[in-house]
């Protein structure tokens, strides 16, 4: 090897920013800068990461904040009921505004993000989601724990809706006391009131936007009844009649938060148990497929175990339960049921815990996807409801048979004289 050649790959191998030309070596002027941009670039991308991984560790930490926030809020609300802790606030009379009374309502906007956030993610579906029931705890998706605790955050709301209409009518009752009687249905029963406030005198006005909210004949009955309380009724003052229309509004918003949730739960039960969902409604039939398990457990499960689904422990002294039924649990608090009277709301259940298991058969076997003979079993269940509603017909008293006059036998002959001398005449 000559000497020429031992230099240029003595030049090769002792410096890579040289490049050799001929006999001659030449600098490359723009390969250190490239080189530091490429390590600039480098370092950005680690940077980027890095951000992308706190971002992420800090979505994660707010999403576990917020999930431990309900997940307190139902375990001290098992203990104490919200209708108690309401009403023995010192101060209840003074309340100006009900909202500070309210566990739920300072919930509501990261409530309604979450809805938002799950709703738009369509990669796991409903059985996905309880295919991670028996997984533990550190394995289950945070979609899946939303849901459970969703299904029990809508008995919290329903609890507090009934608490604070409970406050509203105890002060509206002075203004119109039949209303309370005439509507059952609590969020009704608020709406009407919202819309007449104290106008009972000209309470035609609202005819067209009664007949929106409750039948004609109840219409009828809710005009007639104001007009004449409209003659002596009582006026609330300007401050008493505020406090009772913030009431109301707290009510209907969250009476609106758990229609967003039954939505959302709806949405998740669209394609797997649409059947099921028709009869008792979306929130009703999530709380049960996580109660049972799945859905074939569900289908197995004997029709007179499904209305104890749910129910608390009975030895709680801070629970209210019914006097004529034991089995309060997630049928019971139904909207189908709850709002039945108290006597039928047995035999009611009784129905619907049948009609749920066909229809959970129905669901398994994938015959009818789209819920038709879900809604034709809910048609059947709303027929015995109104017949176990319609009052037994009044038979009238029946008239006793005229008595027939018949002349008794007397005796008479020889007979008759022999026994009548044997007896002397006093």
């Amino acid at each position: 090897m000559t000497d020429y050649e031992k230099e240029l790959l003595a030049d090769l191998e002792s410096s890579d920013d040289e490049e050799t030309v001929g006999p001659f070596i030449v600098d490359q002027p723009g390969k250190k800068e490239q080189e530091q941009e490429e390590e600039e670039e480098e370092e950005e991308e680690e940077e980027k990461v890095k951000q992308k991984v706190d971002d992420t560790d800090q979505i994660g930490n707010d999403q576990n904040t917020f999930q431990e926030k309900l997940t307190n809020l139902i375990t001290s609300s098992s203990t104490t009921s919200p209708f108690q802790t309401i009403l023995q606030q010192p101060d209840i009379e003074s309340v100006q505004d009900f909202k500070s009374l309210s566990k739920i309502y300072p919930l509501i906007e990261e409530l309604k993000s979450k809805l938002n956030q799950y709703s738009n993610d369509e990669e796991n579906d409903f059985m996905q989601l309880l295919a991670e029931i028996n997984k533990e705890d550190n394995f289950q998706s945070d979609e899946y724990k939303f849901i459970v605790t969703i299904n029990e955050l809508t008995e919290l709301i329903n609890n507090e809706i009934f608490a604070f209409v409970i406050l509203l009518k105890m002060q509206y009752k002075l203004v119109f006391p039949e209303l309370e009687s005439i509507i059952i249905n609590n969020i009704d029963y608020v709406q009407i009131v919202m819309m007449i406030k104290q106008d009972l005198a000209g309470i035609q006005k609202y005819e067209q936007d009664l007949r929106n909210l409750v039948t004609n004949d109840k219409v009828l009955v809710v005009i007639m009844s104001a007009l004449q309380q409209s003659k002596d009724h009582f006026q609330l003052s300007d401050a008493d009649m505020h406090k009772v229309l913030l009431c109301g509004e707290l009510v209907l918003e969250l009476n609106s938060l758990l229609e967003l949730l039954s939505n959302f739960i709806s949405h998740k039960l669209v394609k797997f148990a649409p059947n099921v969902a028709a009869i008792i409604g979306p929130i009703t039939t999530s709380q049960l497929l996580i109660a049972t398990g799945s859905l074939r457990q569900l289908a197995v499960t004997p029709s007179c175990n499904i209305a104890s689904l749910g129910v608390r422990d009975l030895s709680s002294n801070t629970r209210v339960a019914s006097r004529n039924i034991r089995q309060t649990g997630y049928i019971y608090h139904s909207d189908i049921v709850k709002y039945l009277p108290p006597e039928i709301q047995r035999s009611a259940m009784r129905i619907i815990s049948g009609k749920i298991i066909l229809a959970a058969r129905i669901d398994l076997s994938k015959s009818t996807p789209d819920g038709s003979l879900g809604s034709k079993l809910r048609r059947e269940i709303e027929e015995k409801i109104d017949k176990l509603l319609t009052p037994p017909e009044q038979t009238p008293d029946k008239a006793l048979p005229a008595p027939i006059e018949i002349k008794s036998k007397k005796r008479g002959g020889r007979r008759l004289r022999k026994m009548k001398e044997k007896i002397p005449d006093v």
